[in-house]
């Protein structure tokens, strides 16, 4: 394959990948064999460490590379959009995959963060988290209000809730929405860390 120096050999380069991806999938329709199978391209998923080296506040192990396990499938939906052209359903049902993949972080980070300083009873809720965050400073109502979105929306994954169909409910706005969320919880938390040493 040669090398891509301008956006007409890209443009050129792309059209010979899709059709011979194309004419893999014409050939295997169903069928799975191992000659069939298109290498992933290094360089867009990012390595374990450097997801662990933005979670360093977290003190357990195990969580912190949870989370970044998580980002790392994170990783493949983005790439599955920015670089391919699925849309309809399939499109629909990434996006959603990432957003819910965004809750269950939150979900987990808030948790962990608070655990060690409050009772139980006040934390054993999403929200009342959130709510815990602002009230001692570490984050905003604004920033509040987006977790709540992704949680909110994250509850599309129980299907006898949902009241509308999922065909064309979601756009990538949602996702990049959802993961922006994520990351100023993130940056808000290793901030105080930083300046305090911890939570409080």
């Amino acid at each position: 394959m040669p090398r891509i120096d301008n956006d007409e050999q890209l443009a050129e380069v792309t059209r010979q990948v899709s059709e011979g991806i194309q004419a893999i999938q014409d050939y295997l329709v169903d069928r799975n064999c191992n000659e069939g199978k298109i290498k992933f391209p290094w360089g867009y998923i990012r390595r374990v460490n450097v997801h662990l080296e933005r979670y360093s506040f977290i003190r357990n192990d195990t969580l912190k590379r949870n989370f970044a396990y998580a980002l790392i499938g994170a990783d493949v939906f983005r790439w599955i959009i920015n670089r391919t052209t699925i849309r309809g359903v399939a499109r629909d049902m990434i996006i959603k995959e990432n957003i819910c993949l965004m809750a269950q972080i939150t979900e987990s980070l808030t948790l962990d963060v608070l655990i060690n300083y409050f009772p139980k009873k006040q934390l054993d809720n999403y929200k009342k988290r959130t709510n815990k965050l602002v009230e001692i400073g570490v984050i905003d109502e604004e920033l509040k209000g987006e977790l709540h979105w992704v949680w909110d929306t994250r509850q599309n994954q129980h299907l006898f809730l949902m009241e509308v169909r999922e065909h064309e409910h979601y756009e990538i706005r949602d996702s990049n929405r959802a993961v922006r969320a994520v990351s100023k919880l993130r940056d808000s938390i290793e901030a105080r860390f930083r300046e305090k040493g911890s939570l409080l």
